[in-house]
Order: C-alpha cells, then structure tokens, then sequence
C-alpha cells in the first residue's frame, strides 16, 4: 500500500497539473513552431505564473520545463527573453533543478550568454540562472564547468556597463571557481583581471563581496594563487576594507 506521504505527494501533484495544464498546453503547442505568433504569448503566461512558488512548482509538474527550454532556444529574440525569465523563476526552486538541466536547460542558458546578439538585460537572466541552477547542487556545477561557461561569463563581467550583469556574472562565477579543477581553468580563461579590475571601480559592495569570494576560492589551489598574487592580490584585502567600513556606517 501506499505511505500517507507518498499519497499526498501524489495529490498534490495531480493538483498543480490540473490548476497548471493550460499553461503548459500552450507552451507545447508553442514550441511546435518556437517562431510562431503565439510563441510569445506562451512564453509570457508561463512567466506570469511562475512568479510565486506555486506556479514555479506547478509548471514544472505538469511538464512545461522541457517546451519552456525549447523556447528559449529556438524562438524569437523577445520570445527567448521570457522564455528565460519564466526558467529562472523556475530555477529558483531546488526541486526543479535538475528537470531543468535535464531537459538541456542549462546548455540553453549558456548558449543564450554566449550569443552576440543578446542583449545585456537578457545576459543577465542567463547568468542569474547558470548561479541558481548551480548552488548548492554539485552536479549542475560539473554541468557547469562541462558546458565551458566561464568563458562567456567573464566576457559579461569585461564588457557588461550594468553593475546587475556583472553581480549575475561573478555570483555564477563563484559556484565554478569552488573546485580546485574548475578555479584552474577560471584563471587559463582570463578571471583574474576582471575581478581584480571591479576594485578599482564604482562596484557595490555586495559585487565586491562576491569577487572576493571568488577570488578566496582561487587561492585554495597553489597555481591560481600564484595567478591571483601576480595580478595584485596582495592588496586586494587592503582595498576591500574601506567598502567594508563604508558599508557599516549607513
């Protein structure tokens, strides 16, 4: 017989496919013809829903992941846009993590950052994404590294003027940069002087936070330490203070 847990995770979940089905039908019918007039229109009512735990949850639950995914990838500009914004509040929820990878959303994100043509707004949902996804959840992390993201991330901390994008950039940065492997290739792919360069701007101190994040986690391996003490680390901490306290006093 079935446990008493099992039965109401099953109710439950009849529920949000019952409440989330017409979303979801429309997001399939939609990524049949991703380039289609009512593509957009999918895409943003799945965005709309998915703004609460709920509609996140029951999205996912009543299979709008995979047509969600195919969107992102295959549709319009805008239509790709919100495509990303409803798997991002989807990517939000731990339980829907890996479905979304599975289903190849994490390839999709990367794919969305490293295209020329996408704006920085759009960017910095992919980023925001790759960070969600990946926290906490170590696999997504080797998906991560596997997808070679760290090359399109760091372009967007280079070149990006928003200070939103550059935060999305070094918050999924810092999940790659936790294994020593992945912190070796950060360093081969150029990070060292992005994130030293943000303490020489007008970043936040959270941005700054996250860099030295990033930059600790470096020098757990000798090699990217060596990389981070040519650069200037040395006085990164030295630097780092002065937000610190600025930070305090408000």
């Amino acid at each position: 017989l079935p446990t008493p847990d099992h039965t109401l995770r099953h109710l439950v979940h009849e529920w949000l496919c019952d409440l989330f089905g017409g979303v979801t039908l429309q997001l399939h019918i939609a990524a049949a013809a991703p380039r289609g007039p009512g593509a957009e229109d999918a895409a943003t009512a799945a965005a709309l829903e998915a703004r609460d735990e709920v509609g996140a949850l029951g999205i996912a639950a009543a299979g709008g992941t995979a047509p969600l995914v195919q969107l992102m990838d295959r549709g319009g500009g805008q239509t790709r846009h919100i495509a990303a914004v409803a798997l991002l509040a989807l990517a939000a929820h731990p339980a829907n993590k890996a479905e979304i990878s599975a289903t190849g959303g994490l390839h999709a994100f990367v794919v969305l950052l490293s295209t020329r043509s996408s704006p920085d707004h759009t960017k910095r949902v992919a980023a925001t994404a790759l960070h969600l996804l990946a926290y906490d959840h170590s696999e997504n992390r080797d998906l991560l590294a596997a997808e070679n993201a760290a090359p399109p991330l760091i372009a967007l901390l280079r070149t990006s003027p928003s200070e939103a994008s550059r935060l999305a950039s070094v918050k999924a940065l810092r999940q790659l940069s936790m294994d020593h492997a992945n912190a070796r290739s950060l360093v081969a792919a150029g990070v060292v002087g992005p994130l030293m360069q943000l303490f020489f701007s007008n970043s936040s101190a959270e941005t700054l936070g996250e860099a030295s994040s990033v930059l600790w986690h470096l020098c757990m391996e000798p090699s990217s330490r060596a990389a981070v003490m040519a650069a200037g680390g040395r006085t990164l901490w030295w630097l780092y203070k002065p937000y610190k306290a600025s930070e305090a006093t408000k």
